[in-house]
């Protein structure tokens, strides 16, 4: 008769039986039947077999386990491995590790360890089942320790969590803990979770007797994976802090072991632990710092936020040495080269830099001036050498940054603040500015061939004119007068010390100045120009393409304009015979009282031409087009397009202005391009507005003349003669609307309608969205086929506008079967076209609905294949539209699934953050809701912070509009607010953003914005709820809007306003930043009149303030 399951567990250990019981529950009866057969085989005392049938028990056992926890994953692995020993391990091991939850922590490699013992004990019970082994030469005790073995671990690994608590809240009583007391500890730390329930169970002081027993069980030791940048942190490290006043030798130990760390969370951790150490110590470890910043996964890190709180510390406790080592780091230049291609010279983010240098440098600068400037003039020299060369504003050149528009520049950053600071220096410290020079002197001899130090001196020299005039000529003797780089600080210096030089000195710089020849030095548009066509030649693909070499790094081309300035320093002290040089500056350039370089670098100043006006007033007309047809310049240097361009732009103007004598050579004008072209431009700028005069219909039937000859038979190749016509067509429609010429349309249709057949450029999807997001919307890009739909477009919308749709029924035709052409995948793959119909979408809508509505899955293709055409349609529409309710019941399919792909790399910041303001109005407007499964709902658990932010932002900003229309939209706008703090309040995690400093940074806008409009007592406690959940808002500073509005709450919320108050200065660091403003605050109170609670809440906001060495709050007390 079969043993019943008692008599069978009979004999069982405790340990064996608790096994048994989890396995029922986790894997059920037929997991732990083979468990418990095994155990019933070993008490069969006479059966010779009962190793064997042991060992095929324990084999099939961890055999099910595995099919069971990893069946998935092993399948995988079996695809892609053949099974062998060595791959064994490998598989059971990542099988166990793929599952975080299920780590055995803090120890990875202890880890490791279980896995390799366990994998032992099982090759083990192989063996033995496969009778490599006779009964004679098994070994009893082995045996049994490798079923041990494996019992330890299938207990450690199916133990259930609750009893692992239970278990864990013993050591929670345990008043002296022992290093034995670690290790037991330890072991049961099988999850994060574990841990961080252990440390929030005990008091600080008891954690403080534990730190010593888990700092010698090697809790605190961690292994560093390359990829740990964000690889989460054993919670126990965030207590360091607390133990490195009293163990700071074990705290620093800690930090040198894992110095080389790239996990930014343990990094901060680490930087809280400095803010217990001396001096000395800190010191010792600012190379390992300087690590922690070279190491930033991206210059938006948080990282170097701790570090500049951090130095503001060491601030307050006058560590300068200490600061200026910090801050050397801080603002290090990056000058590897594998800095990241779209990033800044720094290691740090503009924001961060920006903030080192504004707030930290003066004050370090105050107490510590030499060492101060002289660590500014190395960075400069790190700097030089990283760049090389500097435009006249400190600009980085396009080609080196990579960028369009470089918006950010560490060198130009570094200058700017020097001059600020020594500014404050110039009158009463000139012994200090004396040294300030020797050390720029210094600097700039190891530095030959930079200018930055000798634009400082300059500055400096300037600014001490009285003492330094004669330095000052000898250093503007010694230099080129007309160098780029220095032409502002020489400008800026020869006004100073012109009028004051005696007159030999005066004529020695006039003559110089007099032998000056004007070189033409091209545009900043010009140059992006140059550069675009170098990253996507096929875009600009013209006759003259090869012609254009030049570069910003070509140094060799004088800029007319630096010569310009020069005389603009001097003209009150020119002579009879320069005043007339002067003049001709004055008429090319006009008499500005600052010219600005940089208005010349972004197209004020054009190029030069081979003739002035007034030499072609002198020709006649057949001369001027013989001229210009048969134009070469006199040597074939690199900006030879740039002075035809030149004699161009004067063309233009003497065609318009003597266009009755040009009408006689219309003939040779028409049959020439380039002149064509001169011609269409010329009557252009009138359209465009540039004239008070007015185009008559004459004018534009010549123009539409010119424009049919070139277009008669084939498109013409020259690009720019396509884009002045297409320019013509956008903007003459008031002439057209007031001529009606039907004919004359319908010509400009079939024209556009060639246009749009050239083909777009053939570049890779990431260049298009690059091109799209950063260059089309500002109007840079110019491609013929985009600008045609455009105005093909305008044109039906101007047709249906004047109710003239029966007049061109076979052109609206003949633009539709093109629109769908362009539409069709296998006809045309463009991205930029899509993007320009998503763009037009909702105006193609109200043109014809019917039309619209049979081709909005093509504009809109939902298949999988054709994902990146849906994107790029739908980026189109969000970026340029406002949300329409009449049309959302048909785009709503489209929000939803523009939610889902948010995190996509093809969608832009700009598209996912309108999405939001889309959705946000339709909820204000009723037509969604705030259930689970709503648009809005999803979009707030999938978007990042800043974009909620705009949210925000957008609802505070347009309360009052939002008011006006309904008052009910005031209610539904206050309910969004509630719902999304209840989500934090009550620790939904399904939210993607939880830095709720961000997210609601605008709400000062809703104070602003909602008197009136909002309830104020509902206010305050919005404004309190948001104080209580945030956990870090050091970005956010008290608000003087928020002041004002408590102020105002005194009357009827006194104790709450106080609370509020109390909140804003414990959460953030107004305290230090904005103590003035709380005392002007409390300056107008009369603590007689306020409440017990009140007076509480002001004398807890003091003792924050003393604890942070601010004492303008202080005479508060006694009252």
């Amino acid at each position: 008769m079969e043993e019943s399951f008692e008599l069978k567990t009979n004999n069982l250990t405790d340990n064996a039986k608790s096994l048994l019981h989890f396995m029922q529950k986790t894997y059920g009866n037929d997991v732990s039947d083979i468990y418990l057969g095994a155990y019933w085989v070993l008490r069969q005392e006479t059966n010779p077999e009962k190793f064997f049938q042991a060992a095929h028990s324990f084999r099939e056992l961890t055999n099910v386990i595995l099919r069971k926890e990893f069946q998935i994953i092993i399948e995988q692995d079996n695809k892609q491995s053949s099974n062998n020993d060595n791959k064994q391990y490998e598989k059971i091991s990542q099988a166990f590790l793929s599952k975080p939850h299920l780590i055995p922590l803090p120890s990875r490699t202890e880890n490791e360890n279980y896995i390799r013992n366990w994998l032992k004990s099982h090759k083990y019970f192989v063996k033995i089942s496969h009778h490599s082994q006779t009964i004679d030469e098994i070994n009893e005790d082995e045996f049994y320790q490798q079923v041990d073995n494996l019992e330890t671990y299938l207990h450690r690994f199916l133990k259930p969590f609750i009893t692992r608590l239970l278990e864990i809240d013993i050591f929670t009583k345990i008043s002296q803990p022992s290093d034995e007391d670690a290790n037991r500890l330890i072991s049961n730390f099988t999850h994060f979770s574990n841990v961080k329930y252990f440390f929030e169970n005990i008091d600080i002081e008891l954690r403080l007797k534990w730190f010593k027993p888990l700092y010698n069980a090697h809790f605190f030791e961690i292994k560093h994976e390359e990829d740990e940048i964000n690889w989460g942190l054993n919670p126990g490290f965030y207590y360091l802090p607390e133990f490195a006043k009293q163990y700071p030798s074990e705290l620093f130990e800690i930090i040198e072991k894992n110095s080389k760390t790239r996990n930014q969370n343990l990094v901060r951790v680490f930087i809280s632990v400095l803010e217990a150490f001396d001096e000395n110590t800190i010191v010792s470890l600012v190379p390992t710092i300087s690590s922690w910043i070279k190491s930033l996964s991206n210059n938006q890190s948080s990282l170097p936020h701790k570090l500049i709180q951090f130095t503001n510390l060491q601030l307050r406790e006058e560590r300068i040495s200490l600061c200026l080592k910090l801050v050397k780091e801080l603002i290090r230049i990056n000058q590897t080269e594998n800095r990241p291609k779209y990033s800044d010279e720094t290691y740090i983010s503009e924001y961060y830099y920006q903030e080192i240098l504004n707030n930290i440098i003066p004050q370090i600068f105050k107490k510590s001036p030499v060492e101060t400037f002289e660590l500014l003039c190395f960075t400069l020299k790190d700097y030089e050498s990283c760049t090389n060369s500097l435009s006249s504003d400190w600009r980085p050149s396009i080609e080196d940054t990579n960028q369009i528009f470089p918006f950010f520049n560490a060198g130009s950053s570094l200058v700017e603040i020097i001059r600020d600071l020594l500014i404050d220096y110039k009158k009463d410290e000139k012994e200090l500015l004396n040294v300030l020079i020797i050390k720029l002197e210094n600097f700039a001899q190891q530095a030959q061939e930079s200018n930055i130090y000798l634009r400082i001196e300059l500055f400096i020299l300037s600014q001490t004119l009285e003492l330094n005039k004669g330095k000052l000529i000898e250093i503007l003797r010694n230099i080129d007068l007309f160098s780029i780089e220095l032409h502002h600080e020489i400008f800026n210096v020869l006004k100073l010390i012109f009028p004051k030089l005696n007159k030999e000195i005066k004529e020695e710089f006039l003559v110089r100045i007099d032998k000056s020849t004007n070189f033409p030095r091209i545009s900043l548009k010009q140059n992006l120009i140059v550069t675009l066509k170098r990253r996507f030649p096929k875009l600009f693909k013209t006759q003259n393409e090869n012609r254009i070499t030049y570069t910003n790094k070509d140094r060799k081309v004088w800029s007319e304009i630096a010569v310009y300035r020069l005389w603009h320093a001097i003209k009150n002290e020119l002579d009879d015979k320069r005043k007339s040089k002067w003049t001709n500056f004055q008429n090319r350039f006009g008499d500005l009282d600052h010219p600005d370089f940089h208005s010349y670098h972004t197209g004020g100043y054009g190029s030069t031409s081979p003739y002035t006006y007034q030499e072609l007033e002198t020709l006649s007309v057949e001369e001027i087009l013989q001229l210009y047809i048969t134009w070469e310049p006199n040597d074939k240097q690199s900006f030879d397009l740039i002075d035809k361009e030149g004699f161009s732009n004067i063309l233009v103007e003497h065609i318009w202005n003597n266009r009755d004598r040009y009408d006689d050579f219309f003939d040779t004008i028409i049959e020439n391009i380039e002149l064509s072209k001169v011609y269409l431009e010329s009557h252009e700028n009138v359209l465009r507005g540039k004239s008070d005069e007015k185009l008559t219909e004459n004018d534009l039937i010549k123009l539409y003349t010119i424009i049919d000859r070139h277009f008669e038979n084939e498109t013409p190749e020259d690009r720019e003669f396509i884009n002045t016509t297409l320019r013509i067509f956008e903007t003459s429609f008031e002439i057209l609307t007031e001529a009606n010429p039907i004919e004359l349309i319908n010509k400009n249709i079939a024209i556009l309608l060639k246009i749009s057949k050239i083909e777009t450029p053939n570049i890779s999807g990431n260049e298009e969205t690059f091109l799209v997001s950063k260059l089309y919307s500002h109007g840079i890009l110019n491609i013929p086929k985009l600008i045609s739909i455009q105005v093909l477009i305008d044109y039906l919308l101007w047709i249906n506008e004047k109710k003239l749709s029966n007049i061109y029924d076979e052109a609206i035709k003949k633009i539709h079967m093109r629109f769908e052409d362009l539409l069709n995948i296998e006809i045309d793959k463009s991205l930029l076209v899509r993007y320009l119909f998503g763009w037009y979408s909702v105006s193609l809508h109200y043109w014809d609905k019917d039309w619209f509505l049979t081709q909005f899955t093509l504009i809109f293709p939902l298949s999988s294949n054709l994902r990146k055409y849906c994107d790029m349609s739908w980026i189109g529409y969000i970026e340029r539209n406002d949300v329409r309710k009449d049309i959302f019941e048909k785009f709503s399919n489209l929000y939803d699934r523009a939610i889902s792909r948010m995190e996509s790399h093809n969608f832009t910041e700009l598209s996912i953050k309108n999405l939001g303001i889309h959705l946000v109005k339709l909820y204000v407007y009723n037509e969604i809701d705030l259930t689970d499964n709503s648009l809005l709902v999803k979009y707030y658990k999938k978007s990042n912070c800043e974009a909620l932010s705009q949210i925000l932002w957008f609802l505070g900003k347009n309360l009052n509009g939002f008011h006006q229309n309904n008052s009910a939209n005031t209610k539904r706008i206050s309910s969004l607010l509630e719902w999304r703090i209840n989500t934090i309040v009550n620790g939904d995690n399904s939210f993607n953003c939880q830095n709720y400093t961000i997210e609601f940074g605008a709400f000062s806008l809703w104070i602003e914005n909602g008197i009136g409009i909002l309830d104020d007592n509902w206010l305050l406690d919005i404004l309190i709820q948001l104080n209580e959940i945030r956990i870090s808002t050091n970005h956010f500073f008290l608000d003087t809007k928020i002041l004002h509005f408590l102020e105002n709450q005194l009357l009827h919320n006194e104790e709450k306003a106080f609370q509020c108050l109390f909140l804003l200065v414990q959460n953030t660091d107004s305290i230090i930043y904005d103590h003035q403003k709380i005392a002007d605050f409390l300056e107008k109170l009369n603590f007689n009149l306020l409440s017990n609670v009140s007076q509480s809440y002001i004398e807890k906001i003091i003792e924050i303030a003393i604890k942070n060495g601010v004492n303008s709050l202080n005479r508060f007390i006694l009252q």
